[in-house]
Formats: C-alpha cells, sequence, structure tokens
C-alpha cells in the first residue's frame, strides 16, 4: 500500500521518511524538461472502505494507518470497516483515522482502499480518484469492473499486478494471501476430520498419524505442509516444477511422477501440462490417494481455468471419512467433484470443501498482511 501511494505521486518514500516534513518532492515531466514541484502531504487523502457481506477482511488496518498518518497522509475510514476482522473504529481513532460514512470516504480522498473493487454504484462517484485492490484484471469477473471503472474515469491499481521480485515482495497480495489460505486450509480439514492429525499413544490404544497429500507446492502449498507437519501428520507433496529440495527442507516426502516434462512458467507460476504427462501424473495421483486421508489442493494458473488433478474415481477409492480442501475452487477446482463455496460429502463418506474466502476466514491475519 506505501509503494502504491509513492507511486501514485512519483515520491520516494525512503526520502519523504527522513524528511518528516509538510512537504513532498514531486517530479512532473513538462515539455520544457524536469520540474521541481512541492506538495504537502496533507493533500493525499486515503480512504478506507468497507467490504461488502461476506468479505470479513479490511484493506486498513490501524498499526498501518498509523505509520502513514505519520508520514503526513490523512486516513479516513468507513464505519465498521474493520470490525469483521476485529478492529473496532474506536482502534482507528486512535491509530490518528477519521472514522466516518461510506458516501464521505468517497467524496473526500483521492486514494480509495479496499480489499475487493468497489461496486459499480461507487465507482460512478469517484471520477478522478483512484481505486486500490484485488482487481485480477485478467479474470472474467473482472471485466464489468474494468468497463465501469473506465467509463466512469477511475484509475484502478490491480493489487494482483504487483511484479514477484525480491523489492516488490513484501507488497505482494498474492503471496501474503495464499500464505493465509494455505495455513487456514490445514485447520478446516483438522475441523472436519475425526481422528488425530499426530500418532498418539494413550491407555486406549495406540493410533497412526494422519497422511497428508499437498497438490502445488507454491506459497499456499508451502504454507499447508507446514501447519501439516506443526500438527504431526505424515506429508507427502508435488507440483508440477521440481521443488523436491523444498518439499523435503521441510520435512515432507516429495512425489515423483514418472514422466520427464518441465513445468516452469512465467513469474514463478507453474505452466500448463501437456495431456501425456496429465495421465502419468493422475495414476500417480489416484495411488497416493488411496493412502492419504487429508488432501489439500492448491494448483492454479494465474487467467485460466483450475487444471483437474482429482477425477470422481480416484475420490470413490479414497478412505472413507478423509477430507480434500481445494483452494482452486475459485477456477472450478482441482477436484471434478468440488463445488464452489460449498462442502460436499460423497457416497463414500469423503469431504470436498471447496471454499474461496480460506484467506478471510483468519480475517485479522490476512488484512494485516495485506496492509
Amino acid at each position: 500500500a506505501s509503494l502504491v501511494l509513492a507511486q501514485h505521486r512519483f515520491v520516494s518514500l525512503s526520502i519523504a521518511k527522513s524528511m518528516r516534513s509538510a512537504a513532498v518532492r514531486v517530479w512532473r515531466r513538462w515539455p520544457q524538461g524536469f520540474h521541481l514541484q512541492c506538495r504537502s502531504f496533507s493533500d493525499v487523502r486515503v480512504g478506507v472502505l468497507k467490504e461488502a457481506v461476506g468479505e470479513q477482511r479490511v484493506a486498513m488496518v490501524p498499526s498501518v494507518a498509523e505509520k502513514l498518518i505519520k508520514d503526513g497522509y490523512a486516513v479516513e475510514v468507513e464505519h465498521g470497516a474493520g470490525q469483521a476482522a476485529g478492529f473496532s473504529d474506536a482502534s482507528y481513532t486512535t491509530a490518528g483515522c477519521t472514522v466516518t460514512g461510506r458516501g464521505k470516504v468517497v467524496e473526500n480522498n483521492e486514494l480509495i482502499f479496499s480489499v475487493n473493487p468497489p461496486p459499480p454504484s461507487d465507482l460512478a462517484n469517484m471520477k478522478g480518484k483512484t481505486a486500490i485492490s484485488w482487481v485480477a484484471r485478467r479474470l472474467p469477473d473482472a471485466k464489468e469492473t474494468l468497463e465501469v471503472a473506465g467509463a466512469s474515469g477511475v484509475q484502478l491499481v490491480d493489487l494482483t499486478a504487483v511484479p514477484r521480485i525480491t523489492i516488490a515482495q513484501k507488497l505482494d497480495v498474492l503471496s501474503s494471501q495464499a500464505k493465509c489460505a494455505g495455513h487456514r486450509a490445514v485447520l478446516e480439514a483438522a475441523n472436519v476430520y475425526g481422528r488425530f492429525f499426530a500418532p498418539e499413544v494413550t491407555a486406549a490404544g495406540k493410533y497412526p498419524p494422519t497422511n497428508t497429500m499437498i497438490l502445488g507446492v507454491g506459497v499456499a502449498g508451502l504454507a499447508a505442509i507446514g501447519t501439516s507437519k506443526a500438527m504431526g501428520s505424515v506429508v507427502r507433496a508435488w507440483d508440477v516444477r521440481d521443488v523436491s529440495d523444498q518439499v523435503q527442507s521441510m520435512g515432507a516426502s516429495w512425489i515423483k511422477v514418472d514422466f520427464e516434462e518441465s513445468g516452469a512458467g512465467e513469474g514463478g507460476y507453474a505452466k500448463e501440462s501437456s495431456a501425456e504427462f496429465q495421465n502419468a501424473q493422475k495414476a500417480t495421483f489416484h495411488k497416493h490417494l488411496k493412502e492419504c486421508e487429508i488432501v489439500i489442493s492448491t494448483a492454479a494458473i494465474p487467467g485460466r481455468t483450475s487444471p483437474v488433478l482429482i477425477e470422481d474415481y480416484m475420490v470413490k477409492d479414497m478412505k472413507p471419512g478423509s477430507v480434500i480442501v481445494d483452494l482452486a475452487a475459485a477456477g472450478g477446482g482441482n477436484c471434478t467433484s468440488t463445488k464452489r463455496d460449498e462442502v460436499v460429502v460423497t457416497e463414500n463418506g469423503v469431504t470436498i470443501i471447496g471454499y474461496t474466502d480460506l484467506a478471510g476466514r483468519m480475517a485479522s491475519q490476512s488484512s494485516s498482511m495485506w496492509a
């Protein structure tokens, strides 16, 4: 968020923070060349909107707002914006924010922060302003937002477009929210699964550990491995890219598909696999699914339908009581039986969770990382 503010006014935050003054140097290019112009920090006003029902996160938390205010920015927050994430209006006021109604937030501020893009009714009143949110411009759901924003003269900043480079890593909302989603996925599975995760020796007998299978070892998959191991499960993992060293360094075993093909794509993401490789991997998955009680599936390709990795015949051979948490449900799911935002229980007793709000289910943490 701080970098977006800097880019919006072409401000060097490192200089601005050292100055701690009422003015900021802004470079603007004119036909005659470069000119130095001063602008008051207090002129840059940030508004934070309350999310629609169903979204528990908030785009700004009091601790981060306080830092921006110390740098001279003015921050206005809509009434109740952080309530679902555990941040009261009073906590924002204590941090130095102004808490007011939605209409005033949109009217008074030139930068509008939200997790999801503002609805068309708000965009229509934001001419000349900048809306900063998770636009996901490459997905079909973003089409209406892009059209309305363009027609209304609103500049959109898509936080999912932050480059995946070291200097911008802390600003990567895709990674921060995936970290939360991967962690929460394991907790959701544990909540449904009716047995111990860790091995137990009790007066009533010995109980073996849970076997967990992670499909897709990106940020969410690595988080799922870490949480599963911490809970005592025996973990195995697979990815279309060869990241066996990362998996093994976390104490999990690597699932090897007996087929040679590179799955590395641009920007650190996986690319789409060939039909031959997909057939080989499904045979491998079928074998491992028979042995595992917990499956966390995270394989997704930005802007495309999620690849199908788990088919109905594989689910039918899983143990009764097993749980699949499909983090790719928003793109159709990695499992053919996944239903978006629903929990499905198959005839043989396998629970398939298709929640798309896993990061939002731990809203305090995910909001803090977002901000």
